[in-house]
């Protein structure tokens, strides 16, 4: 299956998989109290938990 990315401007994105295309919008929050770093270290440190405990559904 091709995955194809297209930049097209302002926080948007064209992505095609297979004959289906997608257009993402990405959206932040200026005002955010967490930084881009943290969120993705919390969201990493979820994960690893659920692979320790055995919880983990995306197999």
């Amino acid at each position: 299956m091709e995955q194809k990315t297209e930049p097209t401007g302002n926080n948007t994105f064209v992505r095609r998989i297979g004959t289906t295309i997608y257009q993402v919008n990405v959206f932040f929050d200026e005002k955010a109290e967490k930084s881009f770093e943290e969120k993705l270290m919390h969201l990493m440190s979820n994960d690893l938990s659920l692979v320790e405990t055995g919880n983990n559904d995306n197999k």
